[in-house]
C-alpha cells in the first residue's frame, strides 16, 4: 500500500505530492485538474517493469498517436507540456 505519491513533470503537474493515503482514499475535483493523472502515475507505478505500460496508459485516454509506434510520441504524452529537453536526442 502506498502512504504517499509523488510525481516531477507528469502531465499537468510540475510538481505533486500527495501524502496520508489509505487503505481507502477518495480522489475529487473538478475537472481537467488532473484526477485521471494521479490514478495514472499510480499505475506507472506499479507496473514499472511492464512493457506495454505506455500502450496502456495512452489508450485509457484515447491517444491517436499510439497507432503511430513511435517512442518519442509515447513519452511526449506522459509529460508536462511535453517537454522533452531533458532526455538525450536520439529520443527526439
Amino acid at each position: 500500500m502506498f502512504r504517499k505519491v509523488a510525481f516531477q513533470n507528469l502531465r499537468c503537474f510540475k510538481d505533486f505530492k500527495l501524502e496520508g493515503l489509505t487503505p481507502l482514499t477518495l480522489i475529487s475535483g473538478r475537472n481537467n485538474v488532473g484526477k485521471t493523472t494521479v490514478l495514472e502515475g499510480i499505475f506507472m507505478l506499479c507496473a514499472c517493469k511492464a512493457s506495454n505500460m505506455f500502450f496502456k496508459v495512452s489508450s485509457l485516454r484515447s491517444h491517436e498517436r499510439v497507432a503511430s509506434l513511435e517512442p518519442r510520441s509515447l513519452w511526449e504524452l506522459l509529460f508536462r507540456e511535453a517537454d522533452m529537453s531533458q532526455f538525450p536526442s536520439r529520443m527526439s
